[in-house]
Formats: C-alpha cells, sequence, structure tokens
C-alpha cells in the first residue's frame, strides 16, 4: 500500500533515516573490536581451526575431546581441559552460557551425568544441547564438547 501525503512521505523518511543509523549502530556493536583467534596445538592450523576464538565478550571453545577407554574417563578428561582453558583466562564454569555436547552413545553419557554436574558449581547450569553421532574426528573419541562463555568486562 503506498502512502500519500507530505506528512506520511516525511514521515516515512524520518523511517528510514531510523532503521538506517539504527542498522549502523547494531552492526557496530556486533562487529566492535578485533576477533582473537588461538591455535596453541600444531594441529588446529593443519586440520582448520582455533581452539578458542574471542570475540567481544564471548569467548568460543571448539570441541574438546577427552582421553580414556570409557565414557566417565572421557568425560572427566574432557571437563578438566575445559576447566583448565577457562582458568587460563580467569574465568569458571559459572561463565558458560551454553554447552554442546555430541556424544556416540547418549545413553552412556547420561550414565556419568554426575561427572559433568560436578564441573558446573552450585548448579549453575548452562543452555545445553546433547546429541548423539554416528562417530567424531577419531574414532576411539566417545564424547566431544563445546561451549560459548561471558567474558567478565
Amino acid at each position: 500500500m503506498r502512502m500519500r501525503g507530505k506528512r506520511n512521505d516525511q514521515a516515512g523518511g524520518r523511517g528510514l533515516i531510523l532503521a538506517t543509523l539504527m542498522g549502523t549502530v547494531m552492526a557496530g556493536t556486533a562487529f566492535a573490536g578485533d576477533i582473537q583467534r588461538e591455535y596453541p596445538n600444531p594441529w588446529n592450523k593443519s586440520i582448520g581451526y582455533a581452539e578458542m576464538v574471542q570475540h567481544g565478550d564471548t569467548l568460543y571453545i571448539s570441541g574438546v575431546t577427552g582421553e580414556g577407554t570409557n565414557m566417565a574417563n572421557q568425560v572427566t578428561s574432557v571437563y578438566e581441559q575445559i576447566k583448565a582453558l577457562l582458568a587460563s583466562r580467569g574465568l569458571g564454569s559459572s561463565d558458560v552460557v551454553k554447552e554442546n555436547v555430541y556424544t556416540r552413545d547418549i545413553e552412556a553419557f547420561k550414565a556419568v551425568g554426575d561427572i559433568r554436574k560436578a564441573f558446573y558449581k552450585d548448579e549453575v547450569y548452562p543452555a545445553a544441547t546433547w546429541v548423539q553421532v554416528d562417530r567424531l574426528y577419531n574414532p576411539e573419541q566417545m564424547v566431544e564438547v563445546e561451549v560459548e562463555v561471558a567474558v567478565k568486562p
């Protein structure tokens, strides 16, 4: 529908200017600051990923896999590694806002849920998604966890 009249045209023009300004402000906020990428292991770049990426006040930790011959060992290893990565930035489990778990056996992962829950102190849990997959990067891996973290100013 086309609006007619001087008043409506002016209002439409102001709306367009306002929308343009809002888009510019929002884009400036979304892309403010540098993106910092960390490649602490030699395989990070050879495979083609950064272990950690910080953009603004959000830290993204790529999928962490564990070592061990059973789910309990691997889950323990994963959360110990995530704890160390967070501590290296002065952060803790309560700063984790989103967790994605990929496992080859969701029932085995659920069975060792107390190990995961112990990582999140005082029952401060993040938003989480748990997905069963056919396999992970290496066939012996049973679980991989990636997290998004709110970085303190």
